[in-house]
């Protein structure tokens, strides 16, 4: 199975390379995103030069929001570390002593994207109803795409989704910027505002990007964080503690000279006084929860589909107790072969037994931008883990989660009730 599955997503169905338009191969079964999100970017454009476009632009934006390239320094997610703390601290003080958990995580992953993905994303923050905008972003757009996966035929077409494309704008945009481009008249000011985002415009459409940068990674935060913290898993607390322990590891790691083989001894890997490593969690919640449960390829006509959900969950990767939360089997899966190097080589063989949970080629998870996917989603649980102490308890939802040794249900619309309590609120 899982070599036929590397073979669908390489273009070589039945092991023999594709000899039509691989482009067309990849957007066919994406183009429904076009008509129902405006979306146009490299899963639905069938030009080369769009694809690779979108591709480079999303790697730049990555590179620079850790600063690679800017000094002697490997990478600096002090930025981001801050933006996705301050989201979370606006968040609760809207919201006080009681906490929406999913909205919190959408809410923290969303401020954090659209920062590095949308330069003019923090002036915009101070535009009146922010905060009500960002809810509205992020549960809508989720909403929409339930009703996508369940019946897209009913989805109304993006066009008619004017309130979201009103409230994209705001968090995008700020206000001044905006009513220069609405005022501006000079050619010049025209060619600048032909790169500002537009959700009516098919290649400044914000969700190009902001799809795969937020929505793919909010829900393995999310159930990443549950696994650790509510499941009452009898290593749980050493898993928060070592998620803790990364985020101080990836801010101080940001303040040393470093040679260009730290990706494969950095925070992610590094060892601590505790018996685990951070990728070990990320992993484990990568393999269980993939961001992209499922990939397609159309080939002459016919349809071909990855399972990459049924995949991670299989013996190959999961030993005996496949839909068991378990960090610790990573301590296998995560050594090199005899003779290789490092991470290069693990990876091969992660990939060899069926572990593709950015597919294979996704410009987030590379040697190029760092692993900035597999981090980012490290970085948003470790500051969950520290700023949500074990004050906080889930006071409603609880008896929602599965027993624990099932997996948690990774449908987008699961755990609506999932309400947190400060046990201990400040007085």
């Amino acid at each position: 199975m899982v070599k036929s599955y590397r073979d669908t997503i390489r273009f070589q169905p039945n092991g023999t390379k594709y000899k039509g338009r691989h482009l067309e191969a990849r957007v066919l079964p994406n183009w429904d995103l076009v008509e129902k999100f405006g979306i146009y970017n490299a899963f639905t454009s069938k030009m080369k030069s769009t694809s690779d476009a979108n591709i480079k632009e999303a790697i730049e934006k990555m590179e620079a929001a850790i600063h690679l390239g800017e000094s002697d320094r490997s990478q600096d997610w002090r930025d981001l570390m801050a933006q996705a703390r301050s989201g979370l601290y606006e968040y609760m003080k809207q919201k006080g002593e009681q906490v929406d958990l999913v909205e919190l995580v959408r809410y923290i992953t969303l401020k954090t994207s659209l920062n590095y993905l949308f330069k003019d994303a923090k002036a915009a923050e101070k535009n009146p109803e922010h905060f009500k905008d960002m809810l509205y972003v992020s549960s809508h757009l989720n909403e929409l795409l339930v009703t996508y996966e369940r019946a897209a035929d009913r989805l109304p077409g993006w066009s008619e989704q004017e309130d979201l494309h009103a409230a994209l704008r705001r968090v995008t945009l700020s206000i001044p910027t905006y009513v220069s481009a609405l005022n501006s008249t000079s050619t010049r000011a025209k060619r600048a505002n032909s790169k500002l985002p537009e959700p009516m415009q098919k290649y400044r459409n914000p969700l190009n990007l902001l799809m795969h940068a937020y929505d793919t990674i909010w829900r393995v935060v999310l159930r990443c964080f549950l696994e650790i913290r509510f499941r009452n898993a009898e290593n749980g607390p050493e898993w928060s503690e070592m998620m803790k322990h990364y985020t101080n590891m990836l801010w101080e790691s940001a303040m040393i000279d470093v040679t260009s083989d730290n990706r494969f001894v950095g925070p992610l890997r590094k060892s601590s006084t505790l018996s685990l490593k951070p990728h070990f969690i990320i992993n484990e919640a990568l393999r269980l929860y993939p961001p992209i449960s499922r990939i397609q390829r159309q080939y002459d006509g016919e349809l071909h589909e990855v399972d990459l959900e049924a995949c991670h969950r299989s013996s190959l990767l999961g030993d005996d107790d496949p839909l068991v939360f378990r960090p610790e089997r990573w301590r296998d899966l995560s050594r090199p072969r005899k003779n290789d190097y490092a991470a290069s080589s693990a990876k091969r063989e992660q990939e060899r037994l069926g572990f593709m949970p950015f597919a294979l080629s996704c410009p987030s998870n590379t040697e190029k931008t760092k692993e900035f996917g597999t981090k980012m989603i490290g970085m948003l649980v470790g500051i969950l883990c520290t700023e949500l102490g074990e004050e906080w308890e889930l006071k409603d939802g609880r008896d929602d989660l599965p027993e624990l040794g099932k997996p948690l249900d990774n449908d987008r619309g699961a755990y609506p009730t999932l309400l947190l309590a400060n046990q201990k609120p400040c007085e």
